[in-house]
């Protein structure tokens, strides 16, 4: 007798489990990893996105940083990412245009350029017309082949007419991020970055910064393109486009369309 209560018992419990699993199954299934390819200028802003989307949902996201023309040629070789967060639109547009994915790129962000010196370099301006300053002798900004804020970091020191004095002070990053870096080591004098990374806590008090004038280069347009329709990444998408999404990327520096 004691026996077969026993066994109803041991059936009873396997019987639970098995429901429990049945009915458990479906919310582990849609707990998916994502892969963003982050342009460089983003690095900061999106480890707050990150954090802010994996508490927000189910989904893990897994991170890959560059600069948006390294990471154009990596997604045409067959990388497999599931969304790419350019620096501007025409990296994004491209590929659109070249069948890799079947989605339009979609407007995100407005970044800024901002010029960052040394504390210790004398005077408080800080101006394109301070760097012919002799004591300025290492100006780094990003690749133009590679990076679209250095192309408008290029076409700022054209129009401001700097460039012919700084060409041989020029230091060249393959990203932002390595401009940054270089920031933050002190191997250069100046730095023209994104002003999303001179606000960063990274950079704090390692020098001073001023946002240099809008007119001098076109807005930066910055595009996000869903490479591959998943659960996690369609939620992403929603998420970044959000009003909490938004309100991230703005206490970054960053307008929004």
């Amino acid at each position: 007798m004691n026996c077969l209560i026993i066994n109803q018992f041991k059936r009873a419990g396997q019987f639970f489990i098995l429901s429990l699993l049945f009915f458990i199954q479906p919310l582990i299934a849609e707990a998916e990893t994502v892969t963003i390819a982050v342009s460089a200028n983003l690095r900061e802003t999106f480890e707050e996105l990150k954090i802010s989307f994996e508490e927000k949902t189910e989904h893990t996201i897994k991170t890959v940083v560059g600069s948006s023309g390294i990471l154009t040629a990596q997604i045409r070789k067959g990388a497999p990412y599931d969304i790419f967060l350019a620096a501007n639109m025409s990296y994004p547009d491209m590929l659109y245009r070249n069948g890799i994915t079947t989605n339009k790129p979609i407007l995100y962000a407005l970044g800024s350029l901002a010029l960052w010196k040394k504390a210790s370099i004398q005077g408080n301006k800080v101006g394109l017309h301070s760097l012919i300053n002799t004591k300025i002798t290492r100006v780094a900004i990003a690749n133009p082949r590679f990076a679209p804020y250095g192309i408008e970091a290029f076409k700022a020191l054209e129009k401001s007419g700097t460039l012919d004095v700084l060409k041989k002070k020029i230091v060249y990053g393959n990203s932002v991020s390595q401009v940054n870096g270089y920031i933050f080591t002190g191997s250069v004098d100046v730095a023209i970055t994104a002003k999303s990374s001179a606000m960063s806590p990274a950079l704090k008090n390692k020098g001073v910064w001023s946002e240099i004038d809008r007119s001098l280069y076109d807005p930066i347009q910055q595009g996000a393109l869903l490479l591959k329709k998943t659960l996690a990444s369609q939620a992403f998408m929603d998420f970044l486009l959000s009003s909490e999404g938004t309100a991230i990327l703005k206490n970054h520096g960053y307008d929004t369309p």
